[in-house]
């Protein structure tokens, strides 16, 4: 979950604000990125080795919620960056250079 934290970090500072939808996908990295930080946060709130396991079983559950929601919101931020790729897509009448 580190490198989803840094990899959501990277490409949420490398998406302008230009347009609405551009503003909707920020959103939702930002959403992301801090469920990222709270699933690295949560991780090593515990020591794994010494819990016992109703503890385990209460962060691994936590754990789990944190990151479908950070996949949630990726995934979202994904949905509002391909209809942005569509509206240029429409509005641009020139073909791909290759």
């Amino acid at each position: 979950m580190n490198a989803t934290y840094c990899c959501l970090s990277s490409a949420l500072n490398h998406i302008p604000s230009n347009h609405s939808l551009l503003e909707a996908a920020r959103f939702e990295l930002e959403i992301a990125v801090s469920c990222a930080k709270e699933y690295e946060k949560t991780w090593h709130s515990i020591i794994w080795i010494q819990s016992n396991a109703r503890t385990k079983r209460r962060v691994r559950e936590q754990l789990n919620h944190l990151a479908f929601d950070c996949y949630t919101h990726f995934l979202k931020a994904v949905d509002y960056l391909n209809q942005y790729a569509d509206l240029m897509d429409e509005q641009s009448n020139q073909p791909l250079k290759w």
